[in-house]
């Protein structure tokens, strides 16, 4: 998010793209954007009051696959290309 993108000096202003001088965080992004009021209702309608608690939605299991909904539905990273993991990695589970 510009936010953190502007604090590691990758993007110029730390502003949402949608949002008039209002720094594009996590919190911004998750639960008050306007733009993104339709995914957020399908994101609300899954976890209902846990869809407006940061700590939640970031840590716990049952937030994962709604999140993924929202973030996917917001198209905020549409721009860029996939990526994929290297092939031939050793497994990690023995």
């Amino acid at each position: 998010l510009n936010a953190h993108l502007n604090r590691i000096r990758k993007v110029p202003k730390p502003d949402c793209p949608h949002c008039a001088n209002i720094p594009e965080t996590v919190t911004h992004f998750l639960i008050v954007c306007p733009k993104y009021r339709a995914a957020r209702a399908v994101l609300e309608h899954k976890l209902r009051r846990r869809a407006l608690n940061i700590g939640f939605l970031l840590s716990h299991p049952d937030a994962v696959d709604p999140l993924m909904t929202y973030i996917k539905a917001t198209h905020r990273w549409s721009h860029m290309p996939a990526v994929t993991p290297p092939l031939n990695l050793p497994s990690m589970i023995p």
